[in-house]
């Protein structure tokens, strides 16, 4: 399982990592768990979105976006090569017709986009489910929305219930 995260304006090579991620999915679970920081991001190589892309929504954002993709694929093919991975049971994930969880706060910048993306799946027959938090105010400010601070550690237990109800619904072990 790979958590993908980094976008933090302002802030971009401030470590920040989200081990809270990692401890909360593998603790009750056999799952491994990657959380990578996002190109540009932490120490990782590369320059931050904003500085790269800015406000373009051209041929830059669309090779930033694949660049972006491509990492994902690197953190799945290096998990493989550890050694309590079962590589195995990965060919099986190309079957799956994965089920789409998305979760966001009243009060964050991408609630109309989260709303949007499940409903584009739902109409193409994906197996959705959304949940919209109430608003939450997070105790410590920062740069960004505060429904987005929802997913960090401050927000964690508002939502780590129903992210293992959906793992337990959705990825059970198959012989």
């Amino acid at each position: 399982m790979i958590y993908n995260h980094g976008s933090r304006a302002g802030h971009e090579r401030e470590e920040r990592p989200f081990a809270f991620v990692g401890e909360m999915l593998s603790k009750s679970s056999s799952f491994v768990v990657i959380v990578p920081e996002r190109r540009g991001y932490g120490r990782s190589e590369g320059a931050p979105f904003s500085e790269e892309i800015g406000q373009d929504k051209g041929p830059r954002f669309v090779n930033r976006l694949e660049q972006e993709a491509d990492d994902v694929v690197a953190a799945a093919e290096f998990a493989k090569t550890l050694p309590y991975v079962d590589g195995t049971r990965r060919e099986g994930a190309a079957q799956i017709r994965i089920p789409l969880l998305g979760m966001v706060a009243e009060n964050d910048r991408t609630t109309q986009a989260v709303k949007a993306v499940v409903e584009e799946a739902q109409k193409h027959g994906g197996n959705t489910k959304l949940i919209v938090y109430p608003a939450f105010t997070p105790r410590e400010k920062g740069d960004v929305a505060p429904g987005h601070m929802i997913f960090s550690v401050q927000g964690a237990r508002l939502w780590e219930r129903d992210v293992h109800e959906f793992l337990a619904a959705h990825l059970t072990a198959q012989n």
